[in-house]
This record gives C-alpha cells, structure tokens and sequence, in this order.
C-alpha cells in the first residue's frame, strides 16, 4: 500500500511541516503541480529530513513552459514560463499576485475587495484565455 500525501500547500509549508508528517512515499504540493519523494532509505525510526525529499523531474517536466523550472529559485518576475508570464501581467494592472513559497502556481487575493476582483474577473471568466496558456484556476 503506497502512502501519498496531495496538498495545495505552498512548498515552503510543506517542507517545514514534513518532520511531523508519518512515513509517506511521496508528497505533492501545490496542488499536485510539485512531487517529491524521500530517500528510499527512509525509516519509521529516523526524524524525517526535508532537504533530501527529492523533486519529480519526470513529472514537472512535462508542463516546463507554463511553470519553468519547479526547482528555480529565481524571484517570481525573473522566472519563465506561462504562467509566470500571467504573474506579471496581473502585476501590471495593479493586482498583487502572491508566489511566495510557491514554484509553479500563485494566489490573488481579491476577498472583499470588489476593484481587484472585476480586475481578475476577465481572466476567470474566460478559461480559454487561460487554457491557451496551459494554465488552469481555483477559486475559494
């Protein structure tokens, strides 16, 4: 029986909380878009170590140009790829798009705030837009 846990937890919130997490084959973040694994030597009776969970190239690779690299630790508006290209675009019309801890996936925060969200609402009103980009949303 493999043991996975999928979380739309940024990564940075996945690797500090990993310590108290049981023994699990592998995790995935951001929504899915990121899959780590730990060393296979890993044991019931050792701490768990976030810095040696190891990415899912084979995986991530597969949407390279919406994402660029998962691994990149390059500031938000340096990276490339789709959907970063997004990220700077609802920058320029005044939004604040939030990747902090994230690799391949933000937030928008637009909760109570009518401007922002009629700002936002093209984008997630016309998926296509978005869908041309190889980029999908979630709203909550």
């Amino acid at each position: 029986v493999k043991f996975v846990i999928i979380s739309g937890a940024r990564t940075t919130t996945m690797l500090a909380r990993y310590a108290r997490l049981p023994l699990v084959d592998s995790v995935a973040c951001e929504t899915g878009v990121k899959i780590l694994y730990p060393p296979t030597s890993a044991s019931m009776t050792e701490t768990p170590d976030s810095s040696v969970l190891e990415l899912d190239t084979e995986w991530s690779d597969t949407f390279q140009n919406v994402t660029g690299p998962l691994n990149s630790s390059l500031p938000p508006n340096d990276r490339i790829g789709t959907l970063w290209d997004l990220y700077r675009e609802l920058g320029q019309l005044g939004l604040t798009p939030d990747a902090r801890g994230y690799y391949g996936c933000f937030r928008v925060n637009c909760r109570n705030d009518e401007a922002k969200l009629a700002l936002l609402r093209p984008f997630i009103e016309n998926m296509s837009k978005l869908e041309e980009r190889g980029i999908s949303h979630a709203m909550n």
